[in-house]
């Protein structure tokens, strides 16, 4: 797996589920995906973890992408804390304060032109 966000760039949809420490809603709003693998990879969506200081993969494993980055970079503020879903193209596409339902973050993707178009090539 790459360890810079331009190593996702036109492979993948970034969901970053954004907090200063690993807390029960972070915690919850982690399980609630987990139990989506297959509608997560569907998507081409990887999920990481920004914590104060660290980004990390679900399972824990840190990652090389600093927290710096994904503040600076992308303009969220080390104060928020909820779900942030970056495109294809590493554009900012949605930020949310937890809780978001997953259905809603599906929803979203899939009435995006790029998705449209995967999804036609799918059938």
């Amino acid at each position: 797996m790459g360890q810079a966000f331009s190593d996702y760039k036109w492979k993948n949809r970034i969901l970053l589920l954004v907090d200063s420490v690993k807390t029960d809603i972070l915690t919850s709003q982690l399980e609630q995906f987990g139990k989506l693998e297959d509608e997560i990879q569907e998507r081409d969506l990887i999920v990481f973890l920004v914590l104060k200081d660290r980004v990390a993969l679900p399972n824990g494993k840190n990652s090389k992408i600093r927290a710096k980055e994904i503040y600076d970079v992308f303009d969220i503020e080390s104060t928020f804390k909820g779900v942030a879903l970056l495109g294809k193209d590493s554009g900012l596409k949605f930020k949310e304060s937890f809780t978001v339902k997953p259905q809603r973050i599906f929803d979203f993707i899939d009435s995006m032109p790029m998705r449209k178009s995967e999804m036609k090539h799918d059938d």
